[in-house]
């Protein structure tokens, strides 16, 4: 149960360093282009309709991933 919790809250606690770091660093996807993005017909497909974690959404997920096991 212990591993569990500190495994737990080192998730939420890299997760938080993630997102500040990305935007404060204004990080861009690496699968996903804005090229490719605004070429379809989906206008809320466009960066400056939702959130910026949308387009780094596998990025977040592989540094969370190394971080938490890191710690």
């Amino acid at each position: 149960m212990l591993i569990e919790c500190t495994y737990f809250f080192s998730w939420i606690g890299c997760a938080c360093l993630f997102v500040i770091f990305a935007y404060i660093a204004k990080f861009q996807s690496t699968c996903k282009s804005g090229e490719v993005m605004e070429m379809d017909d989906n206008v809320w497909n466009d960066r400056g309709t939702d959130d910026f974690l949308r387009y780094l959404k596998f990025e977040f997920f592989v540094m969370n991933y190394m971080l938490s096991f890191a710690l």
